[in-house]
């Protein structure tokens, strides 16, 4: 019910189209009521568990270990917040949560500032019904790594590449996933025309049986040298499904099929709103990106999750904008008001249901430590 509540607190406040500095205001008290409701949860996430126990493994800090890298036995900046805690004397890891969940939220809305992008209010819609109880419930880790991806992803319009690459590297001191986005400073600034929305069109057509006959990743790792990202690319390709049903391996769902519909759409109006929206080609390319990707490794689920789950964040801008610009009859703004809020309950629906291996749902109830 708390979930449902939240909901129809954003659907009020959306239809009041408050102003730019209103929807700030707004999103400053969200961002805090999440932090509290992440801190104060009990075993809420199927990864709650991992993370207290990776908290209660922490070591306290002292002049003997803080300078000894074995001391932390995740990325550093990760195990260091842990570690500092308890150090500080906090046993309990509610505060963990908060500023895990603090820093999550505050990085992001950095990037939709540094965006420009005036629909505060509509990207944190979407993000609570589409990525929030994943995002800071559950894979707590690489929430946080990709509200960081986001925030270096908004210094690519302004050509900022040292900006760029100094946040995906303090980001994998994080999680050591942020350095699989490093060629996208480059990615993300092509120039999708017919000839390369032709050619995606084509790889996405073979795609369908092509990953499940050829093992692509596996392909490429031949040729990639041992490293930090064949390391990571190994990990969700073989290790991460140890004890795992093959059958779970698949990644092709209904989400997938809309965000093609969305992208193929958005093409067609693609001109007029890369000369209204700042920064568009990095949230078209985004999604494209993540589709192709959805399509060609869907026999690899967690991977295309993994890597999707953080390009899937320019949602946030392409539905708010699709809801503004995709028609020019505002009569039927009304009426697109109402998909949007439809297709967020759907999501957050579906989320909210979401089961554990053991058949348990993860986030339902809502149950707190106090």
């Amino acid at each position: 019910m708390l979930y449902i509540i939240i909901f129809i607190a954003f659907a009020v406040l959306l239809s009041l189209r408050p102003s730019k500095n209103t929807q700030k205001i707004v999103v400053f008290f969200f961002i805090t009521f999440f932090a509290f409701l992440v801190g104060f949860r009990d075993r809420i996430g199927a990864d709650f568990i991992s993370y207290v126990e990776i908290y209660k493994l922490s070591p306290k800090l002292s002049l003997d270990n803080i300078f000894d890298w074995s001391t932390y036995e995740n990325e550093f900046l990760f195990s260091f917040l842990g570690s500092l805690l308890k150090t500080l004397g906090f046993e309990s890891p509610i505060l963990y949560f908060i500023i895990l969940s603090l820093l999550t939220s505050i990085f992001l809305q950095k990037a939709i500032t540094r965006f420009r992008f005036n629909h505060i209010l509509y990207a944190w819609f979407i993000y609570y019904c589409v990525f929030f109880l994943n995002f800071q419930f559950n894979t707590v880790k690489h929430g946080l790594m990709a509200s960081i991806v986001w925030l270096a992803f908004s210094y690519i319009e302004e050509g900022n590449k040292m900006k760029f690459f100094k946040i995906i590297i303090i980001g994998s001191l994080f999680h050591l996933s942020c350095l699989v986005f490093l060629p996208f400073y480059w990615l993300l600034k092509i120039n999708i025309n017919k000839k390369s929305i032709t050619i995606i069109t084509i790889v996405i057509a073979f795609s369908v049986v092509i990953p499940f006959i050829i093992p692509l990743l596996d392909t490429i790792l031949l040729y990639l040298p041992s490293n930090v990202i064949s390391k990571i690319i190994n990990y969700y390709l073989h290790d991460y499904y140890l004890g795992v049903d093959s059958s779970n391996k698949s990644l092709f769902s209904f989400g997938l099929i809309i965000y093609t519909i969305l992208v193929f759409i958005i093409y067609f109006r693609k001109k007029d709103l890369e000369k209204q929206i700042y920064s568009f080609n990095i949230f078209y390319n985004s999604l494209l990106i993540s589709v192709t990707i959805g399509f060609v490794f869907a026999s690899v689920g967690i991977f295309v999750e993994r890597i999707s789950g953080v390009l899937n964040l320019s949602l946030l801008f392409l539905i708010p904008i699709a809801l503004k610009n995709l028609s020019r009859n505002k009569q039927l703004i009304g009426l697109y008001f109402i998909i949007v809020l439809t297709y967020g309950f759907l999501l957050l629906n579906t989320n909210m249901n979401k089961q554990d291996k053991y058949q348990v749902k993860q986030f339902l109830p809502y149950k707190t430590v106090i």
